[in-house]
């Protein structure tokens, strides 16, 4: 893997690696001529996948676009060692850091302009993308266990039946190209400019979709109901969103952080804190029904 990345970026004098998924390789890489972003994962691993769909996404987000460029993708093995997946990509906002969408935050406005222009720069996406209701369809097992077994918060909010009562998962379908996975850890901001990263779950659906699922994070921020509405209200798409998809997806999503919460191995206190600011969100939408 070594001997692949020095041949198309040339000598590397420095490695400044980021977290990753378990068995990932991601670092930045810096060298005399050249500097780029660096992903990769062997091949047999469980979250292969996710680096095949962002390898597969990556050609077809626009230039214009607030996403990175990538240079290159290959391959490389040999016998004695598992084969790697390895993706180069231009490094963006070099030493920038995760957005904050925290209620006291400047980073803000600069998001929602940033998700604004993927919505309108990814419509149309490509024919063959995969579609969203193929992607949820992990999430929406995961929320029907809760449902049908479900722990005391959730037997004591009826307002996850009313959202989900007239919610038909195959009415999400669209042909705008989305993220699907918005949140902090996936937006790096520097110089007021927001670039969205991490593209593994990449899919088609309609326009509103990706700042729906964003919206929950900024409410975990501090946001109140009211103020993510105003905030969204600047999207197009978010104005088109019919109430009772959106909270039928956002009764899904917050059920599936639950069912996270209670039965991921090792417990995460993060999704007990997204599922708390899911529910939040999920009874403003319901009222708004």
């Amino acid at each position: 893997m070594r001997e692949a990345i020095t041949e198309v970026l040339g000598p590397v004098d420095r490695v400044e690696s980021v977290p990753g998924m378990p068995g990932e390789f991601a670092a930045a890489v810096y060298g005399d001529t050249a500097r780029a972003f660096v992903k990769a994962i062997p091949a047999a691993s469980t979250f292969a996948y996710l680096h095949e769909r962002e390898r597969w996404a990556a050609p077809h987000l626009p230039e214009a676009a607030p996403t990175p460029r990538m240079l290159w993708t290959f391959s490389v093995g040999v016998r004695s060692a598992p084969r790697w997946l390895i993706s180069v990509w231009a490094l963006i906002n070099d030493h920038a850091r995760t957005v904050d969408l925290g209620r006291l935050s400047t980073d803000t406005p600069f998001v929602i302009d940033a998700v604004g222009q993927l919505g309108k720069l990814l419509t149309p996406c490509p024919n063959e993308t995969r579609s969203i209701v193929t992607q949820l369809s992990h999430m929406a097992a995961k929320a029907n266990r809760m449902l049908k077994r479900p722990p005391n918060e959730v037997a004591a909010h009826s307002v996850y039946k009313a959202a989900l009562n007239s919610f038909i998962i195959d009415e999400l379908r669209g042909d705008t190209l989305l993220h699907s996975h918005l949140d902090p850890r996936h937006m790096l901001i520097k110089d007021r400019a927001v670039s969205v990263v991490g593209w593994g779950r990449a899919c088609a659906g309609q326009a509103w979709i990706d700042p729906a699922l964003l919206a929950p994070h900024f409410i975990a921020g501090g946001h109140t109901p009211e103020q993510v509405h105003t905030m969204l209200w600047a999207i197009p798409a978010w104005r088109d969103a019919p109430a009772h998809l959106m909270a039928g997806l956002t009764a899904l999503w917050t059920l599936y952080h639950l069912h996270e919460a209670h039965y991921a191995t090792p417990p995460r206190e993060e999704f007990t804190r997204l599922a708390d600011a899911g529910r939040e969100w999920l009874i403003y939408l319901v009222t708004q029904l």
